[in-house]
């Protein structure tokens, strides 16, 4: 029987392994679900690796903490996560009978979202860990622009896990403060936008205020 072609790709991007860990069980759900490869980019960011370089750099940990912190740290703490996380995709992909690719490159995390061309493609920000037993799946949607596929996503994520859905609806071009408050008002274990919406809000203030994974999703597709 002929293998049949999967129609797009769940692009996974992180700049860390604890990041890449939260992404890589919804990717290979999603994938599932949409019947699309994995292409997994480890993004070396070089925002930080440049103030790596600096007299005095120190890196502050997840619990407050802080130690000094060289470029040449910085850039084997990004081998090491690296090949962390193809290990644990590769795992995954193969589990779940998953097409996938990996690929370590320097950016930002703005990068992949710029870059994005193919509509349909579903692009997954990974962030720290996956809260799976509370928490709620959330739906950013544009009002002139209701877009289906990212409500019968969330259902869908919300369904899986056990997790109420919550959506907000703002008007298009005028949504950054009614945004940020519903991420920061709510306990998310994951946020669903369009490609739109997350190009108007940055990538980076999604994630730093939902401080959850985020999945973006072409609505014009």
């Amino acid at each position: 029987m002929p293998k049949v072609k999967n129609s797009g790709q769940v692009i996974i991007s992180a700049t860390c392994f604890a990041d890449a860990s939260s992404a890589i069980e919804l990717a290979t759900f999603l994938a599932k679900k949409l019947k699309f490869e994995i292409k997994a980019y480890f993004i070396e960011d070089e925002s930080a690796l440049l103030a790596a370089s600096l007299p005095f750099a120190r890196a502050i940990s997840v619990t407050g903490g802080s130690s000094q912190v060289t470029h040449a740290e910085m850039r084997d703490a990004y081998l090491r996560d690296a090949k962390t996380y193809e290990i644990a995709l590769s795992n995954a992909a193969r589990t779940a009978a998953l097409t996938w690719s990996f690929e370590q490159v320097k950016g930002h995390p703005e990068t992949l979202l710029v870059d994005a061309k193919t509509k349909g493609d579903l692009i997954l920000f990974g962030f720290q860990r996956l809260q799976k037993q509370k928490g709620v799946i959330g739906v950013i949607q544009e009002s002139e622009l209701s877009n289906s596929k990212l409500m019968k996503l969330g259902a869908s994520l919300s369904r899986t896990l056990g997790l109420p859905l919550k959506t907000v609806t703002v008007p298009v071009g005028n949504h950054t403060q009614e945004v940020l408050k519903f991420l920061q008002n709510n306990s998310l274990t994951t946020i669903i936008l369009s490609h739109r919406t997350a190009l108007s809000l940055g990538i980076s203030a999604v994630l730093e205020a939902g401080r959850c994974p985020v999945i973006v999703y072409d609505a014009t597709a």
